[in-house]
């Protein structure tokens, strides 16, 4: 299976059920964190410290050896990066960065 990226630039997916399995995964995380949280429109800076909770998540089951803990950890990883790329697609953050002055 292939899938247009952009000009000129194509993806072959070697597993797609692999692939579409741990994008459900993570689709039903960002479903979840919405429910919970609702629309979240961080600054970077706060959208890396979430990440990098997540990141220290991860890392702590490979410690701990918990290849389980490991998977959902990294769903988790997947899932708040997403979340930052829809907010900075929403275009909120630069929108408050030129309110504030601070430029593009």
């Amino acid at each position: 299976m292939e899938i247009k990226v952009g000009e000129g630039w194509t993806v072959e997916i070697v597993n797609p059920t692999a692939l579409g399995l741990v994008l459900e995964k993570i689709l039903l995380e960002r479903t979840r964190q919405d429910k919970k949280w609702g629309e979240q429109n961080h600054q970077p800076e706060k959208w890396l410290v979430i990440l990098q909770e997540e990141v220290g998540e991860a890392a702590k089951a490979t410690l701990e050896g918990s290849a389980l803990q490991y998977h959902d950890e990294l769903v988790h990883v997947a899932a708040v990066a997403v979340a930052a790329l829809e907010s900075l697609s929403r275009g909120k953050w630069a929108a408050e960065r030129e309110k504030r002055g601070a430029g593009g």
